[in-house]
């Protein structure tokens, strides 16, 4: 699997978003909450237990900008297609808003409402041999080629490393495998 943050898109000629994921994170950062950069360096929020909705279907506009701004500063020129769950409410206008959003940036991208969001990603990478997948989503993780993940990350998100825990962690406590 291919590891790269947005900034490595550049021989990508697809990005395709998991919109939820993206808009549910984005949204917790933004209103303060911390974000984990788990061992795999994919991003994740704990949603604050309460698990994701979308309160507001502008919170997916917001995130868009914030994706829209990424790619621009990286130069990626290839299409973005972004994969809405039916299931959830409000997913048809946070899509709408979401591709309105990404039309104002000069993106060319496509929207698909899908019942089944994680299954619509997989065969949607599968069937481009170049395409990146933005998702924290650990079904999806496994059965794609390549993984993008949010790079340089707005100053005021707080970024919890577990990674960097976990060594801290090593380095004070005796483990038995470190023999």
């Amino acid at each position: 699997m291919v590891r790269s943050r947005l900034e490595g898109l550049g021989e990508a000629s697809l990005l395709i978003v998991d919109l939820y994921y993206t808009v549910s994170l984005v949204h917790e950062a933004a209103s303060g909450h911390a974000l984990y950069e788990c061992t795999d360096a994919v991003l994740r929020d704990n949603a604050r237990g309460e698990g994701r909705s979308w309160k507001r279907p502008e919170h997916a506009r917001e995130a868009i900008y914030h994706i829209a701004g990424l790619l621009g500063e990286e130069g990626f020129s290839g299409r973005v297609l972004l994969v809405a769950d039916a299931q959830v409410p409000h997913s048809a206008v946070a899509l709408r808003e979401s591709l309105e959003a990404l039309e104002e940036h000069g993106y060319p991208a496509e929207g698909l409402l899908a019942r089944k969001a994680d299954t619509a990603l997989v065969e949607r990478a599968a069937s481009h041999y170049d395409a990146a997948v933005l998702t924290g989503d650990r079904v999806v993780l496994e059965r794609v080629g390549r993984v993008a993940t949010l790079g340089r990350l707005p100053p005021t998100w707080r970024v919890v490393r577990l990674g960097a825990l976990i060594e801290e962690a090593r380095r004070r406590v005796w483990c038995p495998e470190d023999k």
